[in-house]
């Protein structure tokens, strides 16, 4: 009887608890601490921000490009911008024998960034002038409550120039719809005009209540930094965010919805598993901005962030060129997902599920960097610790997408491979993700991060 009663709790301790459908305790808490990430991060410099906190409570050295570095054994990270990011660690064991596990993302989504003379006075309203930023479907942002974020550049009292980051966090914008009465062809073939129709408004104007964008960001910056005057506001980089929280949903918590999934989801799981990574890991992260617009800036993936930072850890060319031959980059972006109400846009042979595991993203004419032997060593890798797979391929009769996985392989010369979770309604304002997926994700990253070497030395046979 006491033996079965020792079992028991060996059990209890041994198998995690299942809730919600087959989620476990260890995966729930990542989905909490996801959403949290979330409602901080919204916009790139707020996720490079709360990354950093991160990053120097997990005993990571921050570095400045503009000074010389002494890089041993240890943590560093390194910012550019305020809004791109590499973190990397140093083992005991020499890069150039153990190549690095590295992983690319990016933090920047779709949205409507504020132009810089933003201010219209239409009748009594007055409404702030915004650019697209990225592609998106217009309509996904009418009829939110919107609130905005971003960083300032202002002067002070003391004669400096300074900036900080800003967040109004309440709803203080709205892009109202046409009613149906007033256009009844809405929901046959209506196009949106994002010039005159996507313009928030902020606030009535009257004799009592007069004010502008630039008033109310000194009103709130007063606030958050009192013992500071703003003299004037010199710059701005601000965008309005859906103000609602993000939320689990389904019957049994089956599904994340919440803004900025795309590509959020990449870097929380990939900054949450390199902490957790042992210490003795020659690991690299990089989160570049501006892919959604290209990556053709000083902080995407198509500048030279990445390649500056890992010159500085390998001194020299030869030492360069043989730890790259090692090591392998996973190019993280988020995949389409299979939308019940549109199969017919996805290929019949690659459907990737929500829920059902990470998505290997391949294209003949690379606009991902997937090939043959990145596929085959990283399947191997989720064999490991049964991580489950799935593909996504474009149907031949629509344009493939495309992500900095490509743009690094062919800089640098790495092995790489496009991977993904799979999401529903990617660009739109809200996103929806399977709540299993991305601990899939984290559970993946931390076991790649601590391999001792990728198996690339393949013999035929």
């Amino acid at each position: 009887m006491q033996f079965f009663s020792n079992f028991s709790k060996v059990q209890a301790i041994a198998v995690p608890m299942l809730l919600y459908g087959g989620l476990t305790m260890d995966n729930i808490k990542f989905n909490s601490e996801f959403i949290e990430f979330i409602k901080a991060a919204k916009t790139p410099f707020h996720a490079v921000d709360h990354i950093q906190t991160v990053l120097e409570s997990n005993r990571f050295i921050r570095l400045f490009e503009s000074v010389p570095w002494d890089i041993k054994e240890g943590r560093y990270y390194v910012t550019r911008g305020d809004s791109s990011i590499i973190a990397f660690t140093i083992g005991k064991a020499d890069p150039i024998d153990t190549g690095f596990r590295m992983v690319c993302a990016h933090t920047d989504s779709p949205c409507l960034k504020v132009k810089p003379n933003s201010e219209i006075i239409n009748n009594n309203c007055l409404q702030i002038a915004v650019e697209m930023y990225g592609g998106f479907p217009f309509a996904s942002w009418f009829d939110k409550e919107l609130s905005l974020a971003g960083i300032v550049i202002y002067s002070s009292d003391d004669k400096k120039i300074k900036k900080t980051l800003i967040d109004f966090h309440k709803p203080i914008g709205f892009i109202p719809s046409i009613a149906i009465h007033l256009e009844r062809n809405i929901n046959k073939d209506k196009v949106i005009n994002p010039q005159d129709e996507l313009i928030p408004i902020i606030s009535n104007i009257s004799d009592e209540n007069k004010t502008d964008l630039k008033k109310l960001i000194i009103e709130h910056l007063n606030e958050k930094i009192p013992s500071i005057k703003i003299n004037s506001i010199l710059a701005h980089e601000l965008n309005f965010y859906d103000a609602n929280p993000p939320s689990l949903l389904g019957i049994n918590n089956d599904f994340i919805a919440s803004p900025r999934i795309d590509n959020l989801i990449s870097c929380y799981a990939s900054f949450k598993s390199l902490i957790k990574t042992k210490m003795d890991s020659n690991s690299i992260m990089f989160f570049a901005d501006n892919e959604e617009i290209g990556s053709l800036t000083r902080t995407g993936a198509k500048g030279n962030f990445f390649t500056s930072v890992l010159s500085r850890i390998l001194k020299t060319q030869e030492e360069f060129a043989q730890t790259i031959e090692k090591s392998m980059m996973l190019s993280i972006d988020c995949a389409h997902g299979l939308n019940p109400n549109y199969k017919s846009k996805t290929d019949s042979n690659h459907i990737p599920l929500l829920n059902k595991g990470i998505v290997i993203k391949s294209n003949s004419s690379f606009r991902y960097a997937s090939n043959f032997e990145t596929i085959g060593v990283f399947k191997n890798i989720c064999e490991d610790i049964n991580i489950p797979v799935q593909y996504f391929v474009m149907r031949n009769d629509m344009e493939s997408g495309s992500t900095i996985g490509s743009s690094i392989a062919s800089s640098l010369g790495i092995r790489t491979i496009d991977i993904g979770i799979p999401i529903l309604g990617m660009h739109s304002i809200r996103e929806l993700c399977g709540s299993k997926d991305g601990f899939y994700l984290f559970q993946l990253l931390k076991h790649y991060y601590e391999l001792d070497k990728i198996p690339f030395d393949l013999a035929f046979m």
